[in-house]
């Protein structure tokens, strides 16, 4: 990959990472090479370079898909596209307005049914709360 799509990928990951990472047990791992954000073991997104192009790949499932693909800036993932996935392409600057509500949507896709229960809001709009030490009994 030449420099400048390296600095470009790099430049992408550092504004999609906090984005992807506030939601409900999210994680950062790598696939084929690739930065890949999960929930509970399950990918949600993907950051990659396809045929030269920066992209973001999100589940936007099978209903939602034809719209995402309607718009010349998303295009059908390889390999996943047939399960629901689509692909923006980032060009210049990644549009984290966007970024957020694309990958909000697609972690919902994927996310169990625990954490999606009742409308469970991003971890950026409600924190979970922090473990609290059993409690102990007395003695008199």
């Amino acid at each position: 990959m030449a420099r400048g799509a390296d600095a470009a990928e790099r430049a992408a990951l550092a504004r999609l990472r906090p984005l992807a990472l506030a939601l409900p047990e999210s994680a950062e791992t790598r696939s084929f090479g690739h930065p890949t954000f999960q929930v509970r073991g399950k990918t949600f997104a993907v950051l990659e370079v396809y045929k030269g192009v920066l992209s973001l790949a999100v589940k936007a499932g099978h209903a939602d898909q034809r719209a995402f693909l309607a718009d010349a800036r998303f295009y059908l993932t390889p390999y996943s596209g047939r399960h629901g996935w689509v692909s923006l392409k980032i060009e210049g600057r990644l549009d984290a307005r966007l970024a957020r509500a694309l990958l909000d949507h697609s972690w919902r896709q994927v996310a169990p049914r625990t954490l999606t229960a009742g409308g469970a809001a991003p971890a950026r709009a409600r924190r979970a709360a922090p473990a609290r030490k059993p409690r102990t009994r007395r003695s008199a």
